[in-house]
């Protein structure tokens, strides 16, 4: 088993325990690349990036 990083080897059934374990994974995903592309914006406006929670803020207020 340890030699064997694919214990589901049927790629629908990988996909079905993935969507079961990890049921939110899409909104968890749409988050982060929200916050992902909020924040390469802002390390395009500012070199140094000095405030990031109101990136957050406004990212979690979204995902409710």
């Amino acid at each position: 088993m340890a030699n064997n990083p694919e214990l589901i080897s049927d790629e629908a059934h990988r996909a079905e325990f993935i969507r079961m374990v990890f049921r939110s994974i899409d909104k968890i995903i749409e988050a982060h690349t929200a916050i992902a592309d909020a924040l390469r914006g802002r390390a395009e406006e500012q070199p140094i990036v000095e405030r990031v929670l109101d990136i957050l803020a406004e990212n979690v207020r979204a995902a409710r």
